[in-house]
């Protein structure tokens, strides 16, 4: 198992999406670790793409964590036992 971690940018808008799947699609299923910390602002498409992927969260940021709950997607994505900063 490498760990490494796939740090989001601050913005996830849609013109962000196909990179974001093509960087998880070159980690090994079991090896997706991702750090949300920074992200200030989170699109659907985005949260599309992470669903689809089901990382392991090693951060999350106020704002994705709040964006995730309004869209009753935080039991999906897994961030009951998240950091959140």
């Amino acid at each position: 198992m490498s760990n490494t971690v796939l740090t989001l940018s601050a913005s996830l808008d849609i013109t962000m999406a196909a990179a974001l799947q093509a960087d998880l699609v070159l980690m090994p299923p079991d090896e997706r670790l991702v750090d949300a910390g920074d992200v200030r602002r989170v699109t659907t498409p985005c949260l599309q793409v992470l669903l689809a992927a089901r990382p392991r969260f090693t951060r999350v940021s106020d704002a994705f964590a709040e964006t995730v709950a309004i869209l009753g997607l935080t039991e999906a994505l897994g961030l009951g036992e998240v950091t959140y900063v």
